[in-house]
C-alpha cells in the first residue's frame, strides 16, 4: 500500500496514530494531472517513486508496489483467448 502524507507532513500508522515523517527527496520533474493540478515527480533518497501534490501532500510507493500495479493493469488490458472482436 502506498504511503500518504498530509501537507503538514503527517501519516497515519497501523494503530491509527498521527506520525510526523520527513522524507528527503530528489526532484525528477513536474506534471499536470487530468484535472489541471500541478504535481512534482520525485524520488526518495532510496529511489522510491514519490509524487507531491500542489497542496503539499505526498504519496510514496515502493518499487514492488508500483511493479505489482503495472502487472495488474497489463493483465486487465490483455484480451482473453475468447476475444474475437478487435477494435482499433
Amino acid at each position: 500500500m502506498p504511503k500518504y502524507k498530509t501537507k503538514e507532513g503527517y501519516r497515519i500508522n497501523k494503530k491509527g496514530n498521527k506520525v510526523m515523517s520527513i522524507t528527503p527527496s530528489i526532484f525528477v520533474g513536474t506534471a499536470t494531472s487530468e484535472d489541471g493540478e500541478k504535481i512534482e515527480l520525485l524520488t526518495t533518497w532510496g529511489q522510491a517513486p514519490m509524487i507531491e501534490f500542489d497542496d503539499g501532500s505526498q504519496v510514496i510507493w515502493s518499487w514492488d508496489e508500483l511493479i505489482n500495479e503495472a502487472i495488474k493493469l497489463k493483465q486487465q488490458k490483455e484480451p482473453t483467448p475468447a476475444a474475437t472482436d478487435v477494435s482499433q
